[in-house]
């Protein structure tokens, strides 16, 4: 079941990368980054409604449980600034690339502060997502455009924070569900950065509706990715889980060249079926 949930997390972090690299085009990453959140909060709430009234299900917020998602909401927040300026002065394929990255940051936090134990196949799976990381990467560095090395410095950043998040992801399921959790940690970030929303200028502002229908998109995957992601964290790992979900790379490199017409494909391909075979042993051996 876990499998089932992470690797529909996956099919939604390629959905949320194509949908970011088309939003970057027209949209300041503060601004995309609250609408990410602001536009989650209808499908959350349709949910919890519908489990309310054919359920009857009540739900409890402890001071705990408040204080882990501030706390992770800090993180996510930086995380999905980051993530956004990487899309805004890099190729698709090259961002999703490093942000592969992320489980080995997950791998190393998870063992100091949840206490999370991996075999020597996951560390070899790791390793190949590496490699094939490093071949992304080289081929879009070939120009060694100053542009090219700032969305790398960024994505890294983006890349560890997301680490950090899944630890308190794990944190958070200790006090509460799925659905409740991921409501929350939308709610909360977009409770955070409204006032600086409201800083920027108005011409930015407006395109908070100008993009309504691209922005309730992006917030219907965001939804599914978190609950997908969450559940997951509930029966897997968390290096296992945030591994599995790189196998979206495979996805991004696709579209990139579809989409937005990116170079050196064969190449991001074949760095690529490194990443996916890395992610086969440590799904294989987890």
């Amino acid at each position: 079941m876990g499998l089932l949930y992470a690797f529909l997390a996956s099919t939604f972090t390629t959905a949320r990368n194509v949908l970011n690299k088309k939003i970057a085009i027209n949209v300041e990453s503060v601004i995309s980054t609250f609408a990410t959140f602001l536009y989650s909060l209808p499908f959350y709430a349709f949910i919890i409604l519908i489990q309310y009234f054919f359920n009857g299900q009540h739900f409890e917020i402890s001071k705990t449980l408040l204080i882990i998602v501030f706390l992770r909401n800090g993180t996510d927040i930086l995380n999905e600034y980051f993530k956004l300026k990487a899309y805004e002065t890099g190729e698709l394929s090259l961002v999703s690339g490093i942000l592969t990255l992320s489980p080995i940051f997950t791998l190393i936090l998870s063992n100091i502060f949840i206490g999370e134990k991996v075999t020597y196949f996951t560390i070899v799976g790791i390793l190949l997502v590496i490699i094939g990381n490093i071949l992304l990467s080289e081929s879009s560095l070939q120009s060694k455009t100053q542009k090219s090395l700032r969305s790398i410095v960024y994505a890294l950043i983006s890349s560890f924070l997301l680490g950090v998040n899944l630890i308190f992801d794990k944190l958070v399921l200790r006090e509460a569900s799925p659905l409740i959790a991921s409501f929350l940690l939308a709610l909360v970030a977009s409770g955070i950065l409204f006032p600086i929303f409201l800083l920027q200028k108005r011409q930015k502002r407006v395109k908070l509706m100008k993009y309504k229908r691209s922005f309730l998109f992006r917030g219907a995957c965001e939804c599914i990715y978190m609950l997908s992601k969450i559940t997951a964290l509930k029966y897997l790992s968390a290096p296992v889980v945030d591994s599995i979900k790189k196998s979206s790379v495979l996805n991004s490199i696709i579209f990139g060249k579809i989409i937005f017409k990116e170079k050196n494909f064969k190449k991001k391909i074949l760095g690529g079926i490194f990443m996916f075979g890395g992610l086969l042993l440590i799904i294989l051996y987890r």
